[in-house]
């Protein structure tokens, strides 16, 4: 089954922005998108956000990297602190993002 969508895929063609047309069953099989999308990333696949809120930053970054998304801050311009437990989290736990998409967490100090 996975060898018919990996055929599907290299059949449609990529689009200028990356992505690549066909049709949602197509790209199903080939285990890259979500129902009803109809077009797909030959760089990057869909990944579920794990629950990161409560954690320790350290085991969520080890988290976050085997899930395939990066964390930032409210700011993605400053880095953020060594320590510290993750308060609120955006996107929530259970949405699915593009593989290396942000995760946007709060933290409060670390007792």
């Amino acid at each position: 089954m996975l060898e018919a969508g990996i055929a599907a895929l290299a059949k449609s063609e990529p689009t200028d922005d990356g992505y690549a047309t066909g049709t949602a069953n197509e790209v199903n099989r080939a285990g890259h998108a979500m129902a009803g999308e109809d077009r797909v990333r030959h760089d990057r696949v869909r990944v579920l956000v794990p629950r990161l809120v409560g954690l320790e930053l350290a085991p969520a970054y080890r988290i976050a990297l085997l899930s395939g998304i990066a964390l930032c801050g409210p700011d993605p311009e400053q880095v953020l602190p060594l320590r510290g437990v993750i308060s609120n989290q955006q996107p929530t736990a259970g949405t699915t993002v593009w593989s290396g998409d942000p995760v946007t967490v709060s933290l409060t100090p670390s007792r």
